[in-house]
């Protein structure tokens, strides 16, 4: 760390030396709320100091501050440098994202790593193992942003596209967010969605798959089917696919 850096101190440094929280870039998009934080910081500047590692000069939290003050062409910000670990970094940066104004995908990718950082899952005995229980702690405090009924559906969500879509579940989920977040629905929605989809195993296609000796809807059933699993699994739930639609035929 260079002598000149003053940690746990307010300073003034250049916003052209700061480094963006990519972690932060990933996770949440420009809030509703943007052009009116912009006006904020147009009349009374950045008041409060951006939180920075000082060995990189990366964000840890205020991202979106740093990016008004650059459009605005706002030379210097106050600082604060903080030398923290990779994973107190991500923890700082969520602790201090609680009141900003999130959409749907924002909150999941925010529950996503949550659960990335802890390993900490409902049901385990925390009060046979002390590091355990804290660990719950420090969970159950950086969730404080999301609402019961947001972790109970994002955790339902979760295990039932797992279910239908393997590893690659959560690319769908976002996909699904998104459509939730333009049409204003309720998460229990794409709970619901998800529920009705039948759940894809290698090897375990459904009886009623393929419900029709008709040659096009057996063709939109078998694509309806493929486009629910991975491309790991294709070749083989299509075997069975095809090996069903046949015998049916035959």
């Amino acid at each position: 760390m260079s002598k000149a850096i003053t940690t746990n101190e307010v300073v003034l440094v250049s916003t052209s030396k700061l480094v963006f929280n990519q972690l932060g870039v990933n996770i949440y998009s420009t809030p509703q709320n943007y052009n009116e934080i912009k006006e904020n910081i147009l009349q009374l500047g950045v008041i409060q100091p951006i939180l920075v590692n000082p060995n990189d000069f990366q964000v840890i939290s205020g991202n979106l501050r740093v990016q008004i003050a650059q459009e605005l062409g706002i030379k210097e910000v106050p600082v604060v440098f903080i030398d923290l670990s990779e994973e107190e970094m991500d923890m700082v940066f969520i602790s201090t994202n609680f009141q900003r104004e999130k959409s749907i995908m924002d909150k999941y990718r925010e529950h996503q790593l949550i659960n990335r950082l802890f390993s900490v899952v409902q049901g385990s005995r925390t009060d046979l193992n002390p590091q355990l229980k804290e660990e719950k702690e420090k969970k159950d405090q950086l969730k404080q942003g999301l609402t019961t009924y947001e972790i109970n559906s994002f955790n339902r969500i979760n295990k039932l596209a797992k279910q239908q879509f393997g590893d690659d579940f959560q690319k769908v989920v976002e996909k699904e967010l998104s459509k939730l977040v333009n049409k204003n629905q309720s998460l229990n929605t794409l709970v619901k969605k998800l529920e009705k989809q039948p759940t894809i195993k290698v090897g375990q296609v459904s009886k009623n798959t393929i419900k029709t000796l008709s040659k096009d809807e057996a063709i939109h059933q078998i694509k309806k089917v493929l486009n629910q699993v991975t491309l790991e699994q294709r070749q083989e739930v299509l075997s069975t696919l095809l090996e069903e639609f046949y015998s049916q035929v035959g």
